[in-house]
C-alpha cells in the first residue's frame, strides 16, 4: 500500500511539473495600448498590418494582458505566439521581416492564465 501511495505521489508530481513547464510560453509582443476604447481602436489598428497573407492570423492575438501572467496588466496587447522557446520567437521576428511594421517589438515569457 506505502508503495502504491509513493507511486501515486511521484505521478501526481511529475504531471505538475510537466504541466508548469508546458504552459511557460515566450509571445512576441507587437503592441501594447491602455484598456479603453481608443486603446482597443489603436490595437485593431495594429493587428489589421498583419492581416496578410503571410502572417498566420490564428497566431496573432489581441486580448487583455490581464489573462496572461507576466505583462503588465491593464492592457490591450497584440502580439504573436505562443512560441516554445525564446529563440523560436525571435526567429519569427527575424523571418518575417517584423520590425519593418513595428520597430519596437520584443519578446516576453507569459503563462497564459487557465483559471
Amino acid at each position: 500500500m506505502q508503495l502504491l501511495k509513493s507511486s501515486v505521489l511521484i505521478l501526481l508530481i511529475l504531471f505538475s511539473f510537466h504541466a508548469q513547464a508546458k504552459s511557460e510560453e515566450w509571445y512576441v509582443i507587437l503592441g501594447s495600448f491602455p484598456l479603453n476604447e481608443q486603446g482597443l481602436k489603436a490595437a485593431n489598428k495594429l493587428r489589421e498590418k498583419f492581416r496578410t497573407d503571410e502572417f498566420n492570423q490564428d497566431q496573432l492575438i489581441l486580448g487583455e494582458s490581464d489573462f496572461y501572467q507576466g505583462l503588465t496588466k491593464e492592457l490591450y496587447v497584440v502580439m504573436a505566439g505562443a512560441f516554445q522557446t525564446q529563440k523560436e520567437a525571435k526567429r519569427w521576428i527575424v523571418q518575417k521581416n517584423i520590425k519593418q511594421i513595428v520597430r519596437d517589438v520584443y519578446v516576453k515569457k507569459a503563462t497564459e492564465r487557465r483559471e
